[in-house]
């Protein structure tokens, strides 16, 4: 990929990952968990192509197994989260994808897929998951876009209210 030419705007930092934290309760070690990444909400008047996603803080505690896309159509609108143990959806792993770059969002959409981060939960994290780089190609040129996002697990057993 070429070098980045400048910081991106292209994308709106808005959503529920802008608003507050995204969660999931009573997670154990050894479970995978999916968390859906901003929305890819072009706002501009030209297609861009998404080339990489990386959350920006991983800390001790998840080991990032990669990431992946889904299909609103597929998930009925975004799906914000899931743990391979407890949510209702086991096929959320099959239904999607893993990344390979290269998603083309056209002007003023969000496309027709959108991006999750897939972890395992190695012992109780220390922190939240936060923040997401996109980089994109639009026009000929490269640009990197930081996002807003939080994202954390509660392990079984702890107390509601008492943090991951």
């Amino acid at each position: 990929m070429a070098a980045r030419d400048r910081n991106g705007t292209a994308f709106a930092d808005s959503g529920p990952q802008a608003a507050g934290v995204l969660g999931l309760r009573d997670v154990k070690i050894g479970d995978e968990v999916l968390f859906a990444l901003p929305a890819f909400d072009n706002n501009t008047d030209k297609s861009l192509t998404v080339q990489s996603v990386h959350v920006n803080r991983v800390p001790a505690g998840f080991k990032i197994l990669g990431y992946r896309t889904l299909s609103y159509a597929e998930t009925d609108g975004m799906m914000l989260s899931w743990d391979s143990r407890t949510s209702g959806n086991p096929a959320a792993i099959t239904m999607s994808e893993r990344w390979t770059g290269e998603l083309t969002v056209p002007p003023h959409s969000a496309g027709k897929r959108y991006a999750l981060v897939h972890a395992r939960i190695t012992k109780a994290p220390l922190g939240s998951l936060t923040g997401v780089e996109i980089d994109y190609t639009q026009s000929d040129k490269t640009y990197r876009q930081h996002m807003s996002g939080e994202w954390q697990v509660e392990m079984m057993g702890t107390p509601r209210g008492s943090g991951g």
